[in-house]
């Protein structure tokens, strides 16, 4: 969809309405003075291959346009024609989530062509502004390549912000010694890793750029925008950062409390060699699920036994293991605790007659 097109000669525009496709193409064909800006907005394929034909678009660069980039790039097609591809975005404030969207700029000395995709994309207001400086209009086509790099690098800025407001929370959480939900953040460290690739390439787009037009009234434009999209890339690049260390920070306090509630459980507590009770959970499942090849005993019991050099021997000393009777143990059962003994890699059992 055509959203706004006009010819900008001497810093002005030069009529109030809409030219159509055809005027714009024309006025490009004829070689007049001045440039034309076409707007467009999610255009369908048809109206795609429209442009490419008035225009001489090669037909690489429509196809370029028509896939959703992750990260931000700058190819040349042809002598004249630039194709800049730039990732907008904006906070929903509603979702807490981070939405991303794209514009396509053609850029050549006699025309502007812009598609925007998704949200965040709008550039009415880079149009008015530019259109309020007639003295930067005037220097032609690299000027509202300016104003829509300043308007979508500006725009980072509130999603910086916002994203360092949730993070704060989630750190806040952690390091008060409370469990975060794990999912939260690595939710927000998707949405900073995904933020990321949208800003730090544009470094290398930016570099291209000022380094095209080093010189002339548009150079110290082009340079601000570059520096604060330096600080933009410095702060998420430290946001990802945070997130990783905020995340290991998270998993130490999950363990901590998972290991407190053991600790307290009714399963830690001592043995009452008084009673034949039950031996210790934690003892009979190390005991079952051990790798040692075991033997039962005539009650029924499994223990480990020595495993043998020769492997081929040691299968004579294994047998199937029973799972253990649920109930009192017999008369004169031993109970004990295992003790690993790391140096010779066994299980040691310190058995205790009651």
């Amino acid at each position: 969809m055509i959203i706004d097109c006009a010819l900008y000669r001497d810093g002005r525009r030069q009529q109030e309405g809409v030219l159509t496709l055809d005027q714009a193409a024309a006025l490009h064909r004829d070689g007049s003075d001045g440039f034309a800006w076409l707007g467009t907005f999610e255009p369908v394929p048809e109206e795609l291959e429209d442009i490419r034909k008035s225009f001489g678009l090669h037909e690489l660069a429509v196809e370029d346009v028509k896939s959703f980039h992750l990260r931000p790039k700058v190819e040349q097609y042809g002598q004249d024609v630039e194709l800049v591809i730039l990732r907008t975005a904006r906070y929903d404030d509603d979702r807490e989530e981070v939405d991303f969207g794209e514009i396509s700029v053609f850029i050549a000395p006699t025309f502007v062509i812009t598609v925007r995709q998704g949200v965040a994309s709008e550039l009415h207001s880079a149009r008015t502004t530019l259109e309020g400086h007639p003295e930067l209009l005037a220097e032609g086509s690299p000027a509202v390549l300016w104003a829509i790099l300043d308007q979508v690098i500006k725009s980072y800025g509130p999603v910086v912000a916002e994203l360092e407001r949730d993070i704060e929370e989630v750190e806040s959480t952690v390091f008060a010694g409370e469990a975060a939900p794990t999912e939260r953040i690595y939710f927000l460290r998707r949405e900073v890793t995904n933020f990321h690739r949208a800003v730090h390439p544009l470094l290398t787009v930016l570099t291209t750029i000022e380094r095209t037009n080093r010189e002339g009234p548009l150079a110290p434009y082009f340079h601000d925008v570059h520096d604060y999209l330096r600080l933009i890339s410095d702060e998420v690049a430290a946001q990802r950062d945070l997130l990783a260390t905020i995340l290991e920070a998270n998993m130490a306090v999950i363990g901590r409390a998972d290991a407190s509630r053991g600790a307290s459980g009714p399963d830690r507590r001592a043995p009452d060699h008084t009673r034949h009770d039950l031996p210790a959970p934690d003892l009979r499942d190390r005991l079952l699920r051990s790798e040692l090849p075991v033997a039962r005993s005539a009650d029924g019991w499994p223990w480990p036994v020595p495993r043998p050099r020769d492997r081929r021997a040691g299968r004579a000393a294994r047998r199937p293991v029973a799972a253990p009777p649920q109930g009192p143990l017999p008369d004169g059962a031993l109970t004990g605790h295992l003790n690993p003994n790391r140096v010779n890699k066994i299980w040691v059992v310190t058995l205790r007659q009651p």
